[in-house]
């Protein structure tokens, strides 16, 4: 489950800048070594609420093991605290792993391994809701067998 903090606890939390991205930026977590903080820049928070929704759609299916943990959310969505994956080699990008249709902006730099050597996608906030409602298993009445 994730937690809902306030974010007054994520800019106390913030530690060195990281990595910045077209509209977030990535921190060490001063309260937890194996996480991170990710900010947006600035505007609507958007990326921060898709990549929430995402995890909390994959957290409890056969796909978890191949994203990144999102541990909690600020009330206001600007941030977000994360599993810490570190960059892979280029000898280990052909070990990313195979990743759904709907998921959009995967190469291989959007990919780390947590402390255990898990290669998981580590920035999953651009989906293709278009391509995951096509995709998706047809539905039955619940009378249905």
């Amino acid at each position: 489950m994730v937690d809902l903090k306030d974010d007054a606890w994520f800019v106390a939390n913030k530690g060195k800048q990281l990595k910045s991205g077209g509209s977030r930026t990535g921190f060490e977590c001063l309260a937890d070594a194996d996480s991170i903080i990710k900010e947006i820049h600035s505007g609507f928070p958007g990326a921060n609420f898709v990549e929430f929704n995402v995890w909390n759609a994959v957290s409890a299916s056969s796909l978890a093991p191949m994203f990144g943990e999102i541990r909690a959310i600020s009330k206001s969505g600007f941030f977000i605290l994360m599993e810490r994956l570190e960059s892979i080699s280029d000898a280990q990008k052909t070990a990313t792993p195979t990743m759904p249709d709907w998921l959009g902006d995967f190469w291989p730099n959007n990919f780390g391994q947590n402390k255990h050597g898990e290669i998981k996608i580590r920035d999953y906030a651009m989906v293709s809701l278009g391509e995951a409602l096509e995709n998706a298993p047809r539905y039955r009445r619940a009378w249905q067998k």
